[in-house]
């Protein structure tokens, strides 16, 4: 058993040849994401472009295919009848099978029993059908792996044509196995080798920490990883908070503030600052709901009649939305108006670029060196666009341990300065992870959270009023 650190990781990973091209590094077919599932598929197919993969296709359904094509309109999309629960039928098995592709993925947000009965027959019929046709290397994931659970109980070799990668967490292992959770816990990495050998598969064993196994008795463990972002969907609720915060401080120096909440399929504004209920409408246009200091909200979310209800939409009707968020809302008398928006480059921040009249940016990020890239996609979109850049947010940039009072680096060292000075930007604040906020934000009283680690940015905003 050996440790997978840095340097063997970048052993492993070859330069590449300057007379590459597409073709070159391999192509992934991912079977992913439903109705209710769309977010899983479009970080999956994310996840293999980053990663380097030549050709991405994705198979789904309509309502994620769009969702995917305003993120990443590099990924090639192959379109799926949808089946019971607005998931992936069967049917469109032989449409699958003529995408040509060196890797499968199959099951993020596929969807299985939390659904229904038919949803999970469905599923299982896919895995069950594709993987031993496939010739190439398959990989199994999430709701791939419910599948696999029953198939195991029948099937020696789920896919004998090519490699096998399996990636459960422990909650997933037992279900394979048979086992009890606490049982996988207990010996991690002797269940993940006797599953491997017994399967003939690649185990990814996921957890604290992760274990990797082979079928050839080969076992490494991954030292790194940190329970910080153990929640999904947490990118984009801590870019809303951070949206929230600013606004409170504002609220706070005796400005009128309003929140425009164009992240549109997933709001989190209302919920924050515990809201609920139906925005009101009259001959003059839509009225926000005011929070408890006053601010002005606006968010799909107080229109729709159940606020858990999902928002499926294609790009240009959310585009349209958006727009509807500034000309037909009565934003009265606002001194700053903050507008919360999705991560990333896609339809949502190139409306509000071009529909509403931008005095700055300030771009929110995290301490991972992969912030880098994320800043200069936002940089260079907003030199396109001619809108200023105000500077840059660090979240979850430590925590205070509440023994000593030490600051700890969770996420690894912060990055934030040399890639603010790179970009020639200020950093305007580092705001670190706080049980505290995440308390208020939980119950709705956001405007309560003490912290004033934003005040570098509120400065900022209140700059624009003396130019």
């Amino acid at each position: 058993m050996f440790e997978t650190t840095s340097d063997f990781v970048w052993q492993k990973i070859q330069p590449r040849p300057r007379d590459a091209h597409k073709g070159t590094f391999g192509s992934v077919l991912a079977v992913a994401g439903s109705a209710a599932y769309r977010g899983a598929a479009a970080l999956a197919v994310e996840g293999a472009l980053r990663t380097g993969a030549g050709i991405v296709t994705l198979a789904s359904v309509e309502p994620v295919l769009a969702a995917v094509a305003a993120r990443l309109p590099e990924c090639c999309l192959c379109p799926c009848e949808a089946g019971a629960e607005g998931g992936i039928s069967p049917q469109n098995i032989d449409r699958i099978r003529r995408q040509k592709a060196s890797v499968l993925l199959a099951g993020p947000g596929l969807g299985y029993t939390a659904q229904s009965a038919a949803r999970a027959a469905e599923t299982r019929a896919l895995v069950k059908t594709l993987l031993p046709g496939f010739s190439g290397s398959a990989v199994l994931d999430a709701d791939g792996l419910n599948a696999a659970a029953d198939l195991l109980q029948t099937e020696k070799m789920l896919h004998p044509q090519g490699k096998l990668i399996l990636t459960p967490h422990p909650g997933e292992m037992a279900r394979l196995t048979g086992r009890s959770a606490a049982e996988i816990n207990a010996d991690r990495e002797g269940m993940a080798l006797r599953y491997a050998k017994a399967w003939n598969a690649v185990v990814v064993l996921k957890g604290a920490h992760t274990v990797i196994a082979g079928p050839d008795g080969r076992c490494a463990v991954n030292p790194t990883g940190n329970p910080g972002l153990s929640r999904g969907g947490s990118g984009d609720v801590l870019a809303g908070m951070t949206s929230a915060l600013l606004a409170c401080a504002m609220a706070r120096r005796g400005y009128h503030c309003g929140i425009l909440d164009a992240d549109i399929t997933g709001p989190s504004i209302p919920k924050l600052f515990g809201i609920h209920g139906r925005a009101m409408a009259d001959d003059k246009g839509c009225w926000p709901i005011q929070s408890r200091m006053g601010i002005d909200v606006m968010s799909i979310n107080l229109l729709v009649e159940n606020e858990e209800d999902p928002v499926v939409w294609r790009g240009p009707v959310i585009a349209g939305a958006v727009k509807q968020f500034w000309t037909d809302v009565v934003w009265k008398d606002v001194d700053f108006l903050f507008v919360d928006m999705p991560p990333g480059t896609g339809d949502v921040p190139l409306t509000v670029f071009q529909s509403l009249p931008v005095d700055g940016i300030v771009v929110v990020a995290s301490p991972q060196e992969l912030v880098s890239m994320i800043v200069a996609k936002a940089v260079n979109m907003a030199e396109m666009m001619k809108v200023p850049m105000l500077g840059i947010v660090e979240n979850m940039s430590y925590i205070v341990c509440p023994d000593c009072g030490k600051k700890i680096s969770v996420f690894g060292e912060s990055h934030v300065d040399e890639v603010a000075a790179k970009h020639g930007l200020p950093v305007l604040a580092k705001c670190p992870i706080d049980p505290q906020l995440a308390a208020c934000s939980d119950a709705g009283m956001i405007e309560a959270y003490p912290g004033q680690y934003l005040e570098g940015a509120a400065d900022a905003c209140e700059k624009l009023l003396k130019k």
